[in-house]
């Protein structure tokens, strides 16, 4: 996997996770990756969670059994770079 963070036109951030076949198979085997925002040089404990699922509500009820979710967008912002 490939993983940097730069700066966006409008001076934000942005944290890619560019994932190469082997990422897909581990996520295929129901293997989450979970990536640490301190990787990047933030002082933050706040982290990223990579799934895969073809059952979204079974998901959905196994991973609350583990976090407490505090929203869920349940659709993506597409926009181009």
């Amino acid at each position: 996997m490939i993983k940097f963070n730069a700066q966006e036109k409008d001076g934000g951030t942005i944290f890619a996770f560019i994932l190469e076949p082997e990422n897909i198979e581990y996520l295929k085997q129901g293997k989450p990756i979970h990536i640490y925002l301190v990787e990047f040089g933030t002082p933050s404990k706040d982290s990223v969670l990579i799934a895969f699922t073809d059952d979204k509500d079974k998901f959905v009820k196994e991973i609350q059994k583990h976090m407490k979710i505090r929203k869920m967008v349940d659709k993506t912002k597409e926009t181009p770079l």
